[in-house]
């Protein structure tokens, strides 16, 4: 008997995923002694020699468990725009920490947009659990004009939009 009843769960599952009908609450069904499975249109349509099973439909899931997102105007001292779960501080022209008010489990996934209105700034981002740290500068950087010089990028204030999930 827990054989045919978990042949119907495994048969359901699969029903479940395959069939058109899946966004249904609940898929009802009964299971015969021989283990097959019949699909019934609701609760009590069993006879008496078959066991009466019924299979909720999964909630769908990101694989998401936690998202913090805001946006952040980067002046001298940088706002908070839109968005909680996280505090910002400035360390320099361009340079930001936004510290997490809960630290994530491990690193989060993040996505990082500098785009606003006119201004077109690139911003980088490095995370951690606790704290992402941002810096944004300007598109084009000019060549050195002494060999062996090395580039310095112009860091920039600006708007910042982010998302970090886990």
């Amino acid at each position: 008997m827990k054989k045919a009843i978990l042949t119907a769960l495994i048969l359901c599952t699969v029903f479940l995923i395959t069939a058109s009908s899946c966004f249904a609450q609940v898929i009802y069904g009964c299971v015969k002694n021989n283990g097959q499975l019949i699909i019934v249109t609701g609760p009590n349509q069993c006879k008496t020699n078959e066991t009466a099973i019924q299979l909720a439909s999964p909630t769908p899931s990101t694989g998401i468990t936690r998202a913090v997102h805001g946006t952040v105007e980067g002046s001298n001292p940088p706002s908070i725009t839109s968005g909680t779960g996280f505090s910002v501080t400035r360390s320099d022209v361009g340079r930001y920490e936004v510290t997490f008010d809960t630290a994530f489990a491990g690193r989060p996934d993040c996505v990082l947009d500098s785009t606003f209105a006119d201004e077109l700034f690139f911003c980088g981002y490095d995370a951690l659990s606790s704290k992402i740290v941002v810096f944004c500068v300007e598109p084009t950087i000019t060549a050195p004009d002494t060999p062996g010089e090395s580039i310095e990028p112009a860091f920039h204030d600006t708007f910042f939009s982010f998302i970090c999930v886990e």
